[in-house]
């Protein structure tokens, strides 16, 4: 029989068997160290994921496990879930750049996004402000 899931898939339920089993955790252990249900990630080694996976969580099961993020955002490349502000992360991911320039880029496009969230924000606020409103 042929396989023919997507190799990313593939990659993401071999890379979460490696990291869980180099530990020497169980699969509750690594939901519970990640802050995933158990059953998401018994998905994932069952079937590869059939879900698209958000950035955050990729980055809290590398967190988790002690790995570079890095490690884990090219294991799950095909399953990331696409979000506007996600696609710089894509560009990076998808270059030839070294793995350590690749998280450099990744760690400061982060911190530029979160720059961006916080001066909208405030600019909101602004707004509420102006019009006579109360910011909650």
């Amino acid at each position: 029989m042929v396989d023919t899931s997507p190799p990313g898939n593939k990659t993401w339920a071999a890379y979460l068997q490696r990291v869980r089993r180099g530990h020497g955790w169980t699969i509750q252990r690594l939901a519970d160290e990640a802050g995933i249900g158990r059953s998401t990630i018994q998905d994932w080694l069952k079937n590869g994921g059939s879900e698209k996976i958000k950035i955050e969580t990729i980055v809290d099961i590398a967190r988790a496990v002690g790995d570079h993020p890095v490690n884990a955002f090219i294991a799950a490349a095909g399953l990331i879930e696409e979000e506007p502000q996600d696609r710089e992360i894509g560009m990076i991911l998808a270059s030839d750049l070294s793995d350590e320039e690749k998280q450099y880029q990744i760690e400061r496009i982060e911190a530029l996004q979160e720059d961006d969230r916080q001066r909208r924000m405030a600019q909101t606020q602004e707004i509420i402000r102006i019009h006579g409103g109360r910011v909650a």
